[in-house]
């Protein structure tokens, strides 16, 4: 939702040229699904460069990544949430790293994984780093989402 406001008419407004092209260049496109948004040739036919989702989920439910659906089913899926509570968003393909992954029976092996990492404020200020990995494009604890070490190195005075 936040990603939504930054991209809104009236967010851009009273935010900077420089400050707009920011959220241009780094936040994915986010508008609420309405029919208006549905029926723009750009989602339809580039079904690749979308996802649409519940504004307020969590876990990967009713997620509609266009990259997996064939496009009548995509089209259908934009139609049938339109209205309803979901959002557009611009698809971003996380960044891939290879992890050892010890597998179902314990035995290692190198693994390429989707990352996601998010941070932790307290005060204003950061108190931890998240990771969270999966094999797939789609992060979610539904999914196959695995959690990560995360280290922070700092300099010694």
């Amino acid at each position: 939702v936040l990603f939504r406001i930054m991209h809104d008419p009236r967010t851009a407004a009273f935010l900077t040229l420089e400050e707009n092209a920011y959220i241009a260049a780094h936040v994915p496109y986010t508008a609420i699904l309405t029919k208006k948004e549905a029926a723009r040739a750009d989602v339809r036919d580039r079904k690749d460069r979308w996802i649409i989702k519940p504004r307020d989920s969590y876990g990967a439910h009713g997620i509609y990544p266009g990259r997996q659906c064939a496009e009548d089913e995509w089209r259908a899926m934009l139609d049938m949430h339109a209205d309803t509570d979901y959002i557009l968003q611009e698809f971003v393909e996380p960044y891939r790293t290879d992890n050892i992954y010890f597998g179902v029976e314990g035995t290692p092996a190198w693994q390429s994984f989707s990352n996601m990492t998010g941070v932790y404020l307290y005060g204003g200020r950061l108190a931890g780093i998240y990771s969270r990995a999966s094999v797939t494009p789609i992060i979610s604890v539904e999914g196959d989402e695995h959690e990560m070490t995360s280290i922070v190195l700092k300099k010694r005075s």
